[in-house]
C-alpha cells in the first residue's frame, strides 16, 4: 500500500532522520512511500522489511522497477543501478524515525488508546467525538503495531489537528516504542485484562506494558485510566473513569445507564459537569464505558456538550464488532474480530440483554480464545460458566480449545443436550448444518472468537439461501 506523504522528505532528511549513511545520488523530495515492492511507486522510498516469511531486501530490484528512487536496508551490498540507498542498522527503527519526524511537523492534537479489550471501540468513539471540533485522522484497520503505527503517522497531512492512535502488543517494550513515534498528548488504557498472557505470564505484566502508554507523554499530557480496574489504581494525575460505585473517587462516573436494542443511555458526572441522557448506537455496558472515556477526552480538550453528544450519535463500529442486524427473522450479534474472557463476557451480557427484550432464544455460538498459554483451560472453562450462569439457552462451540467452553458449560449445570461442540475449525459444514436445524425465528444468536477461527464464516452460511 502506497503511502503519500504531506510535505516529502529529500535526501538530506532521510540521512538526518534515520541517522543512514547515503550511498548514491538523490535529488528533490520523496513524497510516495512503501513496504510492497510490488507496488507502482514512481519516485517514491521503498523500505525493506524483514518479516516472518520474507524479507523486503530480496526484493530491492524489483521495488526499484517499479519506480522506487531510493531504498532504506539494513543490508551493506552494493548500491542497485538507478536508485540510492540509504543504508541503516535497523528499517523499522528508521521507519518509526521518520514518522516521528512527520508527526513533529503536522503537530496534531493526539490521542493515543490501547488496553485489553476495547481499545478499537474506543478509538473510534474518541474519533467520532473529536471529529466534530478537530479536521481528525485515525488509526485504520489493525495498524497499530511497530511498522502500522508508522504508516498511520506518515499519512498526516497539513489538514489534519487531531490524531487518534491505537497501540497494540503482544510483548514488553513495545508500546513505549509507539509512544516514542506517536508522543501523546492524550494517553487511554481502557483496561487490563488476559490477551496475551501466553507471553506476559500474568496480569500484572499485562499492565506494566500497557503503562509504557506514558513512555513518551507530552508535557502536560492526561492519562486516562479505567477507575474500576485495582490493578490500575492509585496512578498520580491520572483521571480515572468508571460506572458509579464501581470504583474509588473516580473523575467520570458513569451514574446512570440502559441498553437496547438499537442503542444505549447514559448520565454522566465528568470533572464536576452533568451530563444527562447521551446515547449512543450500540448495546451493552462495555460501550457505555468507552463512550464515557471519549466524552471525558473531548471535555479535556475544551470541546462542548453538544458537539460531543453529536460526536456519540454519530459513533460507527467497525466490520465484525458487535454488529447486530436482523437475518430472517432471528437477530444475529456478529463480534468475530477478536475474542478474550473478558471481552466474551461483555458479549454475552449482551446477548441476554437482547433476548430478553425480544423475547426470543439465546443461543451463543462460540469458538476458540487463543493467546492464553498456560491459562487457556481454566479461562475457556470459566467462559462456560459465564453461559450457563446466564441462562443461555443453546451453546454451539467450534474448536478444540472452544470445547472446554462447552464443558464448563455443563459442569455449570447447563443442559447436555443443549450444547453442540464442534472440534475442526477448518471444516464448517457441521456446525453450519446444525444450527439450520435447530434455529427458529425469533432466535438471537451471539457469534464470538478470536480472529484465527474467522467464525464469519459461519453467519455468512447461515445468510446463504
Amino acid at each position: 500500500m502506497i503511502c503519500t506523504v504531506d510535505g516529502g522528505f529529500t535526501a538530506a532528511d532521510i540521512v538526518n532522520i534515520t541517522g543512514g549513511i547515503l550511498n548514491g545520488d538523490l535529488s528533490g523530495e520523496i513524497t510516495r512511500l512503501t513496504l510492497d515492492s510490488r507496488d507502482k511507486n514512481e519516485g517514491g522510498l521503498f523500505v525493506a522489511v524483514r518479516g516472518e516469511r520474507f524479507d523486503g531486501h530480496d526484493f530491492i530490484a524489483e521495488a526499484i522497477k517499479n519506480g522506487a528512487v531510493c531504498y532504506l536496508t539494513s543490508r551493506h551490498d552494493p548500491v542497485f543501478a538507478n536508485a540510492a540507498a540509504v543504508y541503516v542498522e535497523d528499517t523499522v527503527q528508521a521507519l518509526g524515525a521518520l514518522a516521528n519526524a512527520h508527526r513533529r511537523r503536522i503537530n496534531p492534537v493526539t490521542v493515543a488508546v490501547t488496553g485489553s479489550v476495547g481499545k478499537t471501540t474506543t478509538r473510534q468513539f474518541i474519533f467520532s467525538v473529536l471529529n466534530q471540533k478537530y479536521r481528525t485522522h485515525k488509526t485504520e484497520g489493525n495498524f497499530n503495531n511497530d511498522i502500522g503505527l508508522p504508516l498511520t503517522l506518515l499519512r498526516l497531512t497539513r489538514r489534519h489537528n487531531a490524531a487518534v492512535l491505537e497501540f497494540g502488543m503482544s510483548g514488553p517494550g513495545e508500546i513505549a516504542g509507539l509512544s516514542r513515534m506517536a508522543e501523546p498528548d492524550i494517553a487511554v488504557i481502557t483496561n487490563i485484562g488476559n490477551s496475551h498472557i501466553e507471553y506476559l505470564h500474568s496480569r500484572e505484566n499485562i499492565r506494566d506494558a500497557k503503562m509504557e502508554i506514558i513512555h513518551s507523554l507530552r508535557p502536560g499530557g492526561k492519562l486516562f485510566l479505567n477507575g474500576s480496574e485495582p490493578l490500575l489504581a492509585g496512578v498520580n494525575g491520572a483521571i480515572y473513569v468508571a460506572f458509579k460505585g464501581s470504583g474509588p473517587g473516580s473523575d467520570i462516573s458513569i451514574d446512570a445507564a440502559s441498553s437496547g436494542i438499537e442503542g444505549s443511555t447514559f448520565d454522566l458526572t465528568a470533572f464536576g459537569a452533568k451530563l444527562r441522557g447521551l446515547e449512543i448506537p450500540a448495546v451493552g455496558r462495555h460501550n457505555i464505558y468507552n463512550a464515557a472515556v471519549a466524552c471525558g477526552v473531548g471535555l479535556s480538550l475544551g470541546m462542548d456538550e453538544k458537539d460531543i453528544r453529536r460526536g456519540l450519535g454519530g459513533f460507527e463500529n467497525i466490520a465484525m464488532r458487535q454488529n447486530i442486524y436482523k437475518s430472517g427473522g432471528k437477530t444475529i450479534i456478529e463480534d468475530c474480530y477478536n475474542a478474550s474472557p473478558e471481552s466474551m463476557a461483555s458479549s454475552l451480557e449482551v446477548l441476554g440483554s437482547v433476548a430478553r427484550q425480544n423475547g426470543g432464544r439465546s443461543i451463543a455460538v462460540l469458538g476458540d480464545m487463543r493467546e492464553l498459554g498456560r491459562w487457556s483451560e481454566s479461562l475457556h472453562l470459566g467462559v462456560g460458566r459465564m453461559v450457563a450462569d446466564m441462562h443461555t439457552d443453546l451453546l454451539f462451540t467450534l474448536g478444540g480449545e472452544a470445547m472446554l467452553i462447552a464443558e464448563g458449560a455443563i459442569k455449570a449445570g447447563m443442559n447436555a443436550d443443549s450444547v453442540y461442540r464442534f472440534e475442526d475449525i477448518s471444516d464448517i459444514r457441521p456446525l453450519t448444518a446444525a444450527l439450520k436445524d435447530r434455529l427458529r425465528e425469533g432466535d438471537n444468536l451471539l457469534f464470538k472468537a478470536s480472529r484465527s477461527v474467522e467464525l464469519e464464516r459461519v453467519t455468512a452460511a447461515l445468510d446463504e439461501r
